[in-house]
């Protein structure tokens, strides 16, 4: 299931923009911050 923090980071980054969003996820996987679903 995904959470809603997902979705709103998700949204708000393809709003920036994904070359950005490229940058601001990989950062986030290291801190795990804007990480809150559980896929696999």
């Amino acid at each position: 299931m995904v959470n809603s923090c997902m979705a709103e980071r998700t949204e708000m980054k393809i709003e920036e923009g994904i070359e950005r969003s490229n940058d601001m996820w990989r950062g986030a996987e290291h801190l795990g911050k804007f990480i809150c679903w559980d896929l696999e």
